[in-house]
């Protein structure tokens, strides 16, 4: 299994997609700009080599960087 560099922030991020939740919702759960959501999510799309949010919550579960 391949091993990601994640922040913590990133995986809570994963976790709040996962749940279903928009970018704003996202940086009112962690006290940030909608505008760092949407940064943090572009990161994890290239670290993840995946095409959208759902693709990312995807490679999250099956590499078990979230639950």
């Amino acid at each position: 299994m391949r091993k990601y560099s994640i922040t913590d922030t990133e995986t809570k991020i994963l976790q709040l997609i996962a749940l279903g939740l928009n970018n704003q919702t996202i940086a009112e759960k962690l006290y940030m700009s909608p505008h760092t959501v949407k940064a943090h999510i572009a990161k994890l799309l290239k670290t993840l080599n995946a095409t959208n949010r759902t693709h990312i919550t995807y490679i999250a579960y099956k590499a078990k960087i979230i639950e």
